[in-house]
């Protein structure tokens, strides 16, 4: 359940089950530890409502930027379509998360 109340804030550790070939996002870094099985690492304090797990055979673009990893994804049959596009929405992406850092002194996320 969500509840949409800001105050009420909790960590949250998600295992996942999915099928082989599956992406799985969540939250906090997403591990594959094989035969279908997830785990997503554990949040800050995070209002529930913003609790947030994502999974599909999707095509994925993967990069880094300062330090943090990252990715677009669709599904497959996008795919060159993505791939056309991936270098500028990567390049937009790492300019939203330097601002980000500019304008609250935090790192995004």
């Amino acid at each position: 359940a969500a509840f949409d109340q800001p105050d009420l804030k909790s960590v949250f550790s998600i295992d996942v089950t999915a099928p082989e070939g599956w992406t799985v996002l969540g939250n906090g870094v997403a591990e594959h530890a094989g035969e279908g099985r997830w785990t997503i690492a554990a949040t800050p304090l995070v209002s529930t409502y913003l609790v947030a797990v994502a999974a599909g055979p999707w095509h994925s673009v993967t990069t880094e930027h300062a330090g943090l990893p990252f990715g677009i994804h669709c599904r497959r049959s996008l795919a060159p379509y993505l791939d056309a596009d991936a270098d500028e929405i990567l390049d937009i992406t790492r300019a939203l998360y330097d601002r980000y850092h500019e304008k609250f002194d935090e790192p995004y996320p």
